[in-house]
């Protein structure tokens, strides 16, 4: 099983150097998130999406890639 979110996000915003305020916002949620801690729900800037998206190692990130590569094609 792979990381839950919160371990996985706070990994790449380290990693990468995303900065609150300006890569991402975070607001508290209502009610408590795992082992009842306040849960937060990530708001990311569509930068930093396209960015996490391209450098995640699976399928799914691929699939980003090639998206991405094939919306800059110039048109025939």
């Amino acid at each position: 099983m792979g990381k839950d979110f919160s371990t996985w996000i706070k990994h790449r915003i380290d990693a990468f150097e995303f900065a609150e305020g300006s890569d991402f916002v975070f607001s508290p949620v209502l009610g408590t998130g795992n082992r009842g801690r306040p849960a937060k729900d990530y708001h990311l800037t569509l930068d930093m999406a396209k960015e996490l998206s391209m450098v995640e190692r699976n399928a799914k990130g691929k699939e980003a890639r090639q998206y991405f590569i094939e919306c800059e094609r110039l048109p025939d």
